[in-house]
């Protein structure tokens, strides 16, 4: 249950992130909806609302730019930073907010082409991404764990955080707070 709603809250968290327009290049000439609000010419660069630009790169209509990818070499300098600063868990690199987003898709579209055609190429682009999200999540994670049992809020630390984020540190604190009370009849 627990579970269940906290991928709910992740899910409606990104809401917005999911409507913004994003850049994509068409790989063939279509019409996507019977309305005919999105007709895309082959290679032509235009923009579509990301939640749609995700599932037609998914099925490899289209191709996402570059600022809808997440550049390696910066997110393994953004796992070292989190990882040298880890004892100031206030201290969170500041990140894009559609961050997870982008690095969701990513993998997933990693996955597919692994899936459809496995050069060493992907194959190691793939296991980079995934080491150094690991590294950098788990860095980010400590700190969120960290932060959400200090008492005050952690208006700076909440500010550097994206949705997803902020999801996890609610429902830790709360999850605390709950427990503290239950346990010793304490407000914390």
């Amino acid at each position: 249950m627990f579970k269940e709603m906290l991928k709910i809250l992740i899910d409606s968290s990104r809401g917005e992130l999911l409507t913004l327009p994003v850049k994509i290049r068409s790989l063939e000439d279509m019409v996507v909806d019977s309305q005919g609000t999105y007709e895309l010419r082959k290679d032509v660069e235009t923009e579509l609302p990301r939640w749609l630009a995700y599932m037609l790169a998914r099925k490899g209509k289209v191709e996402l730019s570059e600022d809808e990818k997440v550049d390696v070499e910066k997110l393994a300098n953004l796992e070292y930073l989190e990882a040298l600063t880890i004892t100031k868990p206030s201290q969170l690199q500041e990140i894009p907010q559609d961050f997870y987003l982008k690095a969701g898709i990513m993998l997933k579209n990693l996955e597919t082409l692994l899936k459809i055609k496995p050069t060493s190429e992907i194959i190691e682009e793939y296991r980079n991404l995934e080491t150094h999200l690991r590294g950098f999540m788990r860095s980010r994670i400590k700190k969120i764990l960290v932060l959400s049992l200090v008492t005050e809020e952690p208006k700076e630390a909440l500010a550097r955080m994206t949705p997803e984020e902020k999801v996890l540190y609610w429902a830790i604190r709360d999850i605390v707070r709950v427990w503290v009370k239950e346990t010793i009849g304490l407000e914390y």
